[in-house]
Parts: C-alpha cells; sequence; structure tokens
C-alpha cells in the first residue's frame, strides 16, 4: 500500500482519495476546495462591520430602552396631564376643599383657596406643588 504525503501539514493517508478529502475539509487553498480564505483586508473589513454593527445595536437598544422607561414608567405630572387638579386630587387619596395652604403642617400665610389636602395634613393650593410631592 503507497502512502501518500500532505505536503502543508506534513500527515500520511493512505490513498490519494484520503488525501484530496484532506486538502478539502482541511486546506481549502488546494484544487477543489470548497472554501476561501479571506485576505487580511477582507479580515479588517468584516471585523470593522460587526463593530459597526454591534455599536449601532447597542446605541438602538439603548435609546430604545430609555425611551420607553421613561414614557412607560410616566413622571408624575404626565401621569396625571388630562386631569384637572380636582381630579388629580380625588385619584391620590386627598381631599379637595376651601383652607388656607399650610406647609409642614404650619398654616402660611397666603389667603384661603381651593386645594388639595394630603393624607399627611398639608394643603396644597397648586397642581403643579402637589404633583411635586406626589412624587417625592
Amino acid at each position: 500500500m503507497t502512502q501518500v504525503r500532505c505536503e502543508e501539514c506534513k500527515r500520511d493517508f493512505g490513498s490519494e482519495d484520503a488525501l484530496r478529502q484532506h486538502n478539502n475539509s482541511k486546506h481549502s487553498a488546494h484544487e477543489g476546495g470548497s472554501r476561501k480564505k479571506l485576505t487580511y483586508g477582507q479580515k479588517n473589513s468584516v471585523r470593522n462591520w460587526l463593530i459597526f454593527i454591534i455599536v449601532f445595536l447597542v446605541l438602538v437598544g439603548g435609546i430604545t430602552y430609555l425611551t420607553i422607561k421613561n414614557s412607560s414608567s410616566g413622571t408624575t405630572s404626565g401621569k396625571y396631564s388630562g386631569l384637572s387638579f380636582r381630579e388629580v386630587c380625588a385619584k391620590t387619596g386627598g381631599m379637595w376643599m376651601i383652607m388656607g395652604p399650610t406647609q409642614n403642617y404650619i398654616p402660611t400665610d397666603q389667603p384661603a383657596c381651593y386645594g388639595c389636602m394630603q393624607r399627611d395634613g398639608d394643603h396644597i393650593c397648586e397642581k403643579e406643588r402637589y404633583l411635586q410631592t406626589l412624587s417625592a
């Protein structure tokens, strides 16, 4: 039985067919090979495109995440933007009444107004200030 040798990796094979199969699967540059090796420039190009695509996808994903997070969690003022101050007061467990405003349970020197009495006892007359206390 004649031995044939692969000149590239110095392995011996029992037949020409075995050597041809070896060359086709291991050394695609040989005649009849189905795969072609990429040149250094082609490898760099593929690598650069992959890096670009990955960075692009991470950026798009991050922006999408932040957009969805900000819109779905909703700021307190955005959550109640379509409601009147009186409706916000009712929905948040406050009590609508006319009274002088208070801060930290102490009456302020401002005149009485329609506003929301919070559960903790403060009476607030402005919707925006009331919404700020909800988010705090």
